[in-house]
């Protein structure tokens, strides 16, 4: 999400006003039916937007594809039934702002996709993406119908309901049953096999079902999309995911004639062709062998759809004829739901997403029928419990039980209907105690789809006792895992081996878009896999990942950039870590030292006060005077941040007392600095600077460059904090501002450009030049200090660099660029957990 190129923007900006006229190269496929769906040049797909408000805009954007949108028609479109008009112009920047970081993430130009050189306009720029819906119109205005009949695969934005769409879409209703005989035509009409008896209509076989179907609207679009391209399909996921019932609404979506063939009881070779010849209703002539017999029945079909059903326990069967008979016959295609790939030339995998569901900050009840996992949990309670009326209060308890479930869909209807016996909240507290004891009373279900436990057991039949080990100890994780993380813990040369085995078994996910790769369970599964463990082996696998864990937090401090990335992803494993501390333990607090220290390097403020409050229960067992030191001066780079200045100023206060008990030089040094730090975020400027000043000096005694580049950064801060209050005829001010650019220049030629203060040191300088009223020497120094921030992941900085760029393009009347900016700043504020003084940040009070 982080805008990484962020500071081109100004380099770009002007494009807007100079080529908006010009065409540009295609970044974005817009697909409007069934979507939205974006597809990136690159072929990466995405259907899911930050908000549905971001979803409409982009919808209302592509239905009048490169037309200028005026703001005040898309803000009634967005929130038409708002009275109080004032809020709204806010929330739309917000909105455009969300929707401009997904259509031009890092690397494209700002404005590349996006077009607002059209006064109080936006409209996608020209050439730089395209649309179906707009392809449609263009085959359907010169007659090209069957064409304009083989775009509209699926209705337009299902799940969109808003006023502004429901025109277009009563529209395309009635010319998609105009087009109907063109694709009809497209499809053929089968022929008959010479050698058999005719075999049943189009969808005959196709089981049909009493409860309505909840999918992710893109997801089906995709599938029916493939198989128009592709002849083997496999649709692969954990057990409970859905892979049946996609399967066949797919098969409806396309109109093929379609045999469905449940697989799931055969166990030998003549079940297996038993089952397909009795689902395709055919009848022999001859006494030749099954499997011959059916090679001769499916080679004669003409146009058809071979579903065959749950056959991870016949891969190797199912792959090897199946792989014959699509060959056989081109005219056939197959979709097969396994657990497990097949592994066999010209198979395209589908690898099935559990449900999407929402974020807690969801405030109507209404709100959850525009996702899929929590529509189908209040389908499915709908129908157990037809007097039942969910309330708000349950709105969040209900957006809990589908994220605990990770959306699911077996889960959730197993959930769903515990509401015969149990309320909302009892449902959730159930969850927490152990979720492979979901269960149904329903008579009718399969038994594998009456417990979550008995649905997962399938996958683990077979496993041989040494992978089953293996996956125990895997689930000992949390939160994912990587190869070299995996390693660590299992202590076998094999892992990476069975890391992939589970993958092709559906057994866990892989997360190739992160690196290095990640690895994950859903919860679920990984309770499943844990219960492999005999007690003694749990014990033993949860003390290795708690000193793996607690070892790699002790390696952070605030020099060791390179210890910081391990953790990056692993908060959930390094929480599991310190769940049972020994706060005797040297280890212990090393790692606590270092937990804060990544929070606070990584701006993550909320986290580093849980582990500060979570070790400073235990502050009396800590073994050393040293490691207290540390400990201390780890935490005072979070509480003066989040304005805690009274508990700052007595920890540092210990630091003093520590120096003076020990003769340690750092400690004093340490004390000098933050005790500076806390008086001049009080505005006790002057104060502030004398304790620089003296840390400074004794930095430069003790002769270490870190001391000294911290001391130099800590006085430049103050000096140009000082001058920030002073009236601008006041003359203190313009020496001070002179002597804090002064250090901050001195310490930008003392750094490494790897090192952490690189771009603390840039903005330092860039701030003093900032309220010396010279903006044009202070804009490219915030960009050289953002651009280093997001290198090395320093999110305050991030945040800092862009309040004042985005000051600086407000007062240069860049208004577009000003926006973008002020709202990835209050994106990184939230993320940061700071809470800023309403002051100092009160943008109309920045350049007194």
């Amino acid at each position: 999400e982080d805008i990484s190129k962020l500071d081109t923007r100004g380099q770009h900006i002007r494009m807007n006003s100079q080529a908006s006229d010009q065409p540009t190269s295609l970044l974005w496929k817009i697909q409007l039916f069934g979507g939205p769906i974006l597809h990136s040049a690159n072929g990466v797909r995405q259907s899911q937007f930050r908000s549905k408000k971001v979803e409409a805009l982009l919808c209302y954007l592509a239905i009048h594809h490169e037309k200028p949108c005026s703001r005040d028609a898309l803000i009634e479109a967005l929130w038409p039934d708002e009275i109080d008009q004032k809020p709204l112009a806010n929330r739309f920047r917000v909105t455009l702002a969300s929707l401009r970081k997904q259509l031009e993430p890092p690397g494209f130009p700002f404005g590349s996709v996006l077009d607002t050189s059209v006064s109080s306009c936006i409209a996608l720029r020209k050439g730089a993406t395209s649309c179906d819906l707009i392809e449609f119109e263009t085959e359907f205005a010169n007659s090209n119908f069957q064409t304009a009949a083989s775009i509209m695969q699926a209705p337009l934005l299902p799940g969109v309901y808003d006023e502004w769409a429901h025109e277009h879409q009563i529209r395309y209703e009635l010319l998609k049953e105009e087009l109907a005989p063109y694709r009809s035509a497209r499809s053929g009409t089968p022929n008959k096999p010479a050698a058999i008896t005719q075999p049943r209509p189009a969808n005959h076989s196709l089981p049909s079902f009493l409860t309505a179907y909840f999918p992710d609207a893109a997801t089906i679009s995709q599938l029916t999309s493939l198989i128009s391209s592709q002849r083997l399909i496999t649709i692969t996921g954990t057990a409970g995911i859905g892979k049946t019932r996609l399967s066949i609404e797919a098969a409806r979506a396309t109109q093929l004639n379609t045999v469905f063939v449940p697989v799931a009881d055969c166990t030998t070779d003549h079940e297996f062709y038993e089952a397909i010849i009795k689902a395709l209703g055919v009848g022999t002539r001859n006494s030749r062998s099954e499997r011959e017999q059916l090679l001769n029945a499916l080679q004669a079909v003409d146009s058809t759809l071979l579903i065959v059903d749950n056959i991870d326990h016949l891969v190797e069967l199912g792959s090897e004829f199946l792989s014959t008979v699509l060959v056989a016959n081109p005219n056939l295609r197959c979709i097969v739901t396994s657990r497990q790939t097949l592994e066999v030339p010209g198979e395209a995998i589908f690898r099935l997403e559990t449900l999407p569901y929402p974020t807690t900050d969801l405030v109507s009840i209404s709100d959850l029928q525009n996702f899929a996992a929590t529509a189908l949990f209040l389908q499915r309670i709908s129908q157990t419990r037809p007097d039942f009326r969910p309330q708000d209060s349950h709105v969040p308890l209900i957006v809990e039980i589908c994220a605990r479930l990770q959306g699911l869909p077996l889960a959730i209807e197993l959930a769903a209907a515990q509401i015969s016996a149990l309320s909302i909240p009892e449902i959730l507290n159930q969850l927490s105690q152990n979720l492979l004891e979901l269960k149904s009373r329903q008579r009718t279900l399969s038994p594998k789809h009456r417990s979550l436990r008995a649905a997962l057991a399938g996958s683990f039949d077979g496993l041989d006792p040494e992978f089953l080990f293996t996956l125990g100890q895997l689930a000992c994780f949390w939160g994912g895992f990587t190869n070299e993380s995996a390693k660590a813990i299992t202590n076998s040369p094999d892992t990476e081996q069975q890391i992939a085995e589970l993958v092709h078994r559906s057994l866990i996910n892989s997360q190739i878009e992160s690196h290095p790769s990640r690895f994950v369970f859903l919860e679920s599964v990984r309770q499943f896999a844990q219960e492999q463990l005999t007690p003694a082996q749990f014990q033993a696998v949860v003390q290795a990942h708690q000193h793996y864990f607690l070892s790699l937090a002790a390696q952070v401090d605030e020099v060791s950039l390179d210890a910081l990335e391990p953790l990056d992803q692993d908060s959930s494993n390094l929480n599991a870590a310190f769940h049972s501390p020994d706060p005797t333990s040297t280890l212990y607090w090393q790692a606590r030292i270092g937990a804060i220290f990544h929070s606070c390097f990584r701006g993550n403020y909320a986290a580093g006060m849980r582990h500060v409050r979570a070790s400073q229960q235990h502050l009396e067992q800590i073994p050393s005077q040293f490691l207290k030191r540390d400990w201390i001066v780890a935490t005072l780079q979070i509480l003066p941040e989040v304005e805690l200045f009274n508990e700052a100023e007595e920890l540092a206060k210990e630091l003093q007392t520590i120096a003076e008990d020990h003769s340690d030089p750092i400690a004093q040094f340490e004390y000098q600095i933050n005790f500076g730090l806390v008086l001049s975020r009080q505005n006790n400027q002057r104060e502030s600077i004398l304790f620089h000043q003296k840390a400074l000096s004794l930095a430069n005694e003790i002769g270490e460059p870190k001391y000294i580049q911290s001391a130099l950064g800590h006085l430049s801060g103050s000096l140009h904090s000082f001058a920030r209050l002073l009236d601008s005829e006041d003359p203190e001010r313009a020496p001070a501002l002179s002597r804090a650019r002064d250090f901050a220049l001195q310490l930008i030629h003392i750094l490494n450009p790897h090192s952490r203060r690189h771009p603390i040191a840039h903005l330092l300088f860039a701030v003093a030049e900032f309220y010396a009223g010279d903006l044009a020497t202070s804009k490219p120094s915030f960009q050289i200090a953002y651009q280093s921030a997001v290198t090395l992941q320093h999110k305050t900085i991030q945040l800092y660099c862009m309040f004042f760029l985005s000051e600086i393009a407000a007062f240069e009347n860049e208004n577009e660029l000003a926006e973008g900016y002020w709202s990835e700043f209050l994106r990184l504020k939230q993320h940061t957990g700071m809470i800023l003084n309403g002051e100092i940040w009160n943008r109309k009070y920045t350049r007194n």
